[in-house]
C-alpha cells in the first residue's frame, strides 16, 4: 500500500511513524478489532433497547415448548408485514443484514433468540470501526500512541459501547461510515478513491439514513479543495452519481423482491418519512439541550428517570451544574480544536472539511429531532473525537494540549467502564417484562412506549401488545378513528372472554397525560378518554422503575384470575 500523501509540509502522515513490521498501523488496527470483538462480545447489555428489540416479531416466530424455539421468519417479512412499525426508513438494511445473521447463528447450531446474532454482528461492527478509526487519526498525522489512546477513547464512550454492545440499529453503519473517511485522508482525491468513497458512503447511508449526511458535506468539501473547476465537476459528479447508484440501486431491488413493483409506490416508500409522533420540530430549548446530549455521549451524567433540562434543575441542580460545566467544556475543547486546525490551514483538506461540516449537521438534526437520542450522537461523538485529536497532537502544537488530551480519554474510559460493569448486571425491565409477561398471557396489552413493554418481545410474539402510540400513527393521528378502533378491539376481546391489561398508561397526572397525548401526538380530548378506560379497569400489580417510580398494571373489567395475582411483584397499588 502506498504511503499516504502529506497534507501539507507542517501536517504530514509520516510514513517513519512506527509503520514498519509487527507494529505498523494495518496489524495494530487488526489486532484493535480482535480486541474490541472479544471485549463487546463479553459484556453484552442485559438491559436491550426498544428499537432494536421491536425487530423481533419480523425476524422470527417463538413457538411455545418444552423447549421453546425460535423459528425465522420470511427472508424479506420485515419489508413486506413491518415496513412502517420498525421505521425501516432509516435503516433501510438493518433487517436484512440481522435476518441473515439469524439464519448463520441457526446454522451453527446455536440456540437462543435473534438477539444473539444481533449483539454479536454489533459487536464486530463497531469493533471494525475502531479498527477504521485508528487508521484514519493516523493517516491524518496523529502520532500512532495518540491514535491507539484516542481509539479507546472512542470505544469506551458510553454512547459507542451502547452501539458495540446492544441490539440497536446504528452500529452496522459504522464500518462504512469511517471507511469513507479512511478513504478521503488516505490519498489525493482522485476518480477511482471518489468512486470508492462513493460506494462506501452509500452502503453507510442505506444502513443507517443519518450516516449519509456525509454526502453533502463531502461534496462541499470537494468543491472548496479543488484548484481546477473542470477536475472538481469530474470528480464531484462520479461520487454523487456512484453514491446515488450504491444507495437507490439496493433500495428498489429489495422493495421490488418484497413486492413493491408500481413505481408509485416505491417512490412513496423511498421519499415518505415516517411519522415518529413526540419527535422533531425545532424548540428553542433545544440549543442548549443538545451540547448537553453531546455530552452524555461521552460522560454517563444524566439519571435514568431523566425528563428534561428543567426537571433536573429542580430535582438535583448539583447534576444540572456538573451537567453544564461539561457541556462547556465539550463546546471549549471542539472549538480549540477547530481554531487549530483553522490556523495551521489544514482545515480545508476534505477528510476533516467534511468532517466538520457532517458533525454541524448532525448536531442540527439532534436540535430539531431529538437533542438526548444517543443514536445520533454517536456520529457526532465520532467527529469529534477525530477533530480535537487531529487538532491536539499536531507536532507544532505544545504539550498542555497533549495532556488535555490524555486526562479526558482517562476521564471517558472510567465512564465506560462503569457502563460495561452495568451492562452484565441484571436487567430490571427483563424481570418486569417477565412478570408482566406471565401475569399478561394470551390477553391483550395496550400499553406506551416503555422499556418494559420492549423486552416483552422476548417472550412474546407481540400479536397482542398494542403500544399506543405505534397505534395512532398507524391511524394517522386521528382521535376519532384512534377511539373507535380501540373500543373495537377491546369489546371484542372481553367478548371472546380475553383479558384486556393497562400498563403505564394512567400513572401520570392529568397534565402530563394531557401533555403526551393530546398535545405531542396531537390526540385532541385522548386524555380524558384514558381516564374513562382507568374507571372501568384495577390495579393488579406494580412494576418499579428508575429513580424508584413505579409503572402500574391494570385489567379491564377485573377479569382476572388468583394465580395470575400471584406474579405481580408488589401487591396491588392503590
Amino acid at each position: 500500500m502506498p504511503s499516504p500523501v502529506a497534507f501539507t509540509e507542517n501536517h504530514q502522515t509520516l510514513p517513519q511513524q512506527g509503520s514498519a513490521g509487527f507494529l505498523a498501523p494495518k496489524y495494530v488496527a487488526a489486532l484493535l478489532v480482535l480486541i474490541f470483538s472479544i471485549g463487546f462480545c463479553k459484556f453484552p447489555s442485559s438491559t436491550l433497547i426498544g428499537d432494536g428489540l421491536r425487530h423481533l416479531p419480523a425476524l422470527r416466530t417463538i413457538t411455545e415448548g418444552p423447549p421453546v424455539s425460535f423459528q425465522p421468519k420470511p427472508w424479506l417479512e420485515v419489508y413486506r408485514n413491518h415496513y412502517d412499525r420498525v421505521v425501516v426508513h432509516n435503516h433501510f438494511l438493518f433487517g436484512l443484514a440481522m435476518r441473515t445473521a439469524f439464519a448463520l447463528q441457526q446454522a451453527l447450531g446455536i440456540r437462543g433468540d435473534a438477539t444473539i446474532a444481533i449483539q454479536a454482528v454489533n459487536a464486530v461492527s463497531a469493533a471494525i470501526g475502531g479498527g477504521l478509526f485508528f487508521l484514519l487519526a493516523f493517516r491524518l498525522g496523529v502520532p500512532k500512541g495518540i491514535s491507539l489512546a484516542v481509539t479507546v477513547g472512542v470505544c469506551l464512550s458510553p454512547v459507542y459501547l451502547l452501539a458495540a454492545t446492544n441490539v440497536a440499529e446504528v452500529a452496522l453503519a459504522l464500518p462504512f461510515f469511517l471507511g469513507t473517511l479512511l478513504v478521503l485522508a488516505d490519498r489525493e482525491l482522485l476518480e477511482r478513491s471518489a468512486a470508492v468513497a462513493g460506494v462506501l458512503v452509500g452502503l453507510a447511508a442505506i444502513t443507517y439514513l443519518l450516516a449519509g449526511s456525509l454526502v453533502p458535506c463531502i461534496a462541499v468539501a470537494i468543491v472548496a479543495s479543488r484548484s481546477s473547476s473542470r477536475s472538481t465537476i469530474k470528480t464531484l459528479f462520479l461520487f454523487l452519481s456512484v453514491f446515488a447508484l450504491v444507495f437507490l440501486g439496493i433500495w428498489v431491488v429489495v422493495l421490488y423482491l418484497s413486492g413493491v413493483h408500481s413505481l408509485a409506490s416505491l417512490a412513496i416508500a423511498i421519499l415518505k418519512f415516517p411519522q415518529q409522533g413526540t419527535y422533531g420540530g425545532f424548540k428553542l430549548g433545544s440549543l442548549v439541550a443538545t451540547p448537553v446530549g453531546l455530552t452524555q455521549a461521552f460522560f454517563p451524567i444524566l439519571p435514568d428517570d431523566f425528563r428534561g433540562l428543567r426537571s433536573l434543575y429542580h430535582q438535583t441542580p448539583v447534576v444540572a451544574l456538573v451537567a453544564g460545566i461539561l457541556s462547556l467544556i465539550i463546546c471549549a475543547l471542539l472549538a480549540r480544536a477547530i481554531y487549530l486546525l483553522s490556523r495551521r490551514e489544514i482545515i480545508h483538506k476534505v477528510a476533516l472539511f467534511s468532517s466538520v461540516l457532517t458533525f454541524l449537521m448532525v448536531e442540527a438534526v439532534c436540535v430539531e429531532w431529538d437533542p438526548y437520542y444517543p443514536k445520533l450522537q454517536i456520529f457526532a461523538l465520532i467527529l469529534f473525537w477525530l477533530t480535537v485529536a487531529v487538532g491536539f497532537t499536531d507536532s507544532q502544537s505544545d504539550r498542555v494540549h497533549r495532556w488535555f488530551l490524555v486526562l479526558f480519554i482517562a476521564a471517558v474510559a472510567a465512564g465506560g467502564v462503569r457502563v460495561l460493569t452495568t451492562n452484565i448486571q441484571p436487567s430490571q425491565p427483563n424481570k418486569n417484562a417477565q412478570q408482566l409477561h406471565a401475569i399478561v398471557g394470551e390477553g391483550v396489552l395496550i400499553t406506551g412506549w416503555s422499556s418494559d413493554v420492549a423486552h416483552l418481545w422476548l417472550y412474546s410474539n407481540g400479536d397482542k401488545i398494542i403500544p399506543l402510540p405505534d397505534f395512532a400513527l398507524t391511524r394517522n393521528l386521528q382521535p376519532s378513528r384512534v377511539e373507535a378502533d380501540l373500543n373495537t378491539i377491546i369489546k371484542k376481546a372481553t367478548a371472546d372472554g380475553t383479558n384486556v391489561y393497562f400498563y403505564a398508561l394512567f400513572d401520570a397526572d392529568d397534565a402530563e397525560l394531557a401533555n403526551a397525548y393530546d398535545i405531542r401526538f396531537r390526540l385532541s380530548g385522548f386524555a380524558s378518554y384514558l381516564r374513562s378506560l382507568q374507571q372501568d379497569a384495577r390495579p393488579v400489580g406494580r412494576f418499579v422503575q428508575p429513580g424508584r417510580h413505579w409503572s402500574v398494571l391494570y385489567v379491564y373489567n377485573g377479569k382476572v384470575s388468583q394465580s395470575q395475582l400471584g406474579h405481580a411483584e408488589n401487591s396491588p397499588a392503590n
